[in-house]
């Protein structure tokens, strides 16, 4: 069973770091960066206080039924992902969309998870990340996996018969915190990014506490791995899934006058369910807005 983790509203306390302006909360992020959030980040590496293995404990990926075995490099590292044609594929301009699952390994329940992306005639690859499956690499929480994404997105786009122009990427809970952060970054060529239950708040980290492989002392590491209080400098539209009855709810406020603010390419909507049960819908929302964008 996948690992779910509800975010809690704890207050915590922040220390001067460089890299902040200044200790002032920003929306449902945490403090301002100084700097643009590239900048910032490529001129920081991560410092783990604990290395090792994701949480969820998952042997290598073995692909059920049609769906391919490949591998992808990210930085140094060898992953496994998943890759799988919708039905009746044309030879090309194949839509695409590179999907982050919850949780922290990839599964069967994923691939079926993605049916009604593969219906309405999406390719769909499903990477595994650094740390997760036997693959190499230390559990970082949406941070070098981020980058494993970047890379996904990128070997994704070299294939053959997939349309570099209509390539998106999704991710449910933790995956869709990932997916959220790559519409920080201007090397990924996505025509949109969009999750269901990923737009955390600042506040998220102390819900997570058992599992953080970071100080959670240090605001920098925090905000660095959100979206929220970086949406000024986002480089590509990202659609935010919200359920009903998900705890997350209670950050849209703060993210609708933090989009009021910048003007950020961020759009939040709310969807029945709770923050397992609203990823279908958010799925039938996302390919409903994507579609309107050909």
């Amino acid at each position: 069973m996948k690992i779910q983790r509800a975010c809690a509203g704890a207050a915590l306390g922040l220390m001067t770091v460089v890299g902040l302006a200044g200790c002032g909360v920003v929306g449902g992020g945490g403090p301002k960066l100084d700097r643009p959030y590239l900048e910032v980040r490529r001129a920081h590496a991560t410092v783990l206080t604990e290395k090792g293995h994701a949480p969820e404990k998952a042997g290598p990926p073995v692909p059920p039924g049609d769906v391919k075995l490949v591998t992808y490099t990210s930085g140094g590292l060898m992953l496994a992902a998943w890759f799988v044609l919708p039905p009746h594929a044309p030879a090309d301009d194949i839509p695409a969309i590179v999907f982050f699952h919850g949780g922290f390994a990839l599964s069967e329940d994923d691939v079926k998870e993605c049916k009604p992306f593969l219906d309405a005639g999406y390719a769909v690859m499903l990477p595994s990340l650094r740390g997760e499956n036997d693959n190499p690499g230390h559990f970082e929480l949406m941070y070098g996996e981020v980058d494993d994404a970047r890379a996904a997105v990128q070997w994704l786009a070299a294939q053959p018969r997939i349309d570099k122009g209509r390539i998106c990427t999704f991710g449910h809970s933790v995956g869709g915190g990932i997916s959220a952060l790559l519409s920080l970054w201007d090397d990924v060529p996505v025509l949109a990014t969009g999750s269901s239950g990923g737009l955390f708040p600042y506040t998220v980290f102390a819900a997570w506490s058992e599992i953080l492989p970071f100080d959670r002392r240090n605001p920098l590491e925090r905000q660095l791995r959100l979206l929220l209080g970086n949406t000024g400098d986002m480089k590509h539209k990202h659609h935010a899934y919200i359920g009903s009855e998900d705890d997350l709810k209670s950050v849209v406020g703060s993210a609708e006058a933090e989009i009021e603010r910048t003007g950020a390419p961020l759009r939040v909507t709310m969807v029945d369910g709770d923050h397992v049960t609203c990823l279908a819908p958010a799925m039938r929302a996302f390919l409903r807005d994507i579609q309107k964008r050909k």
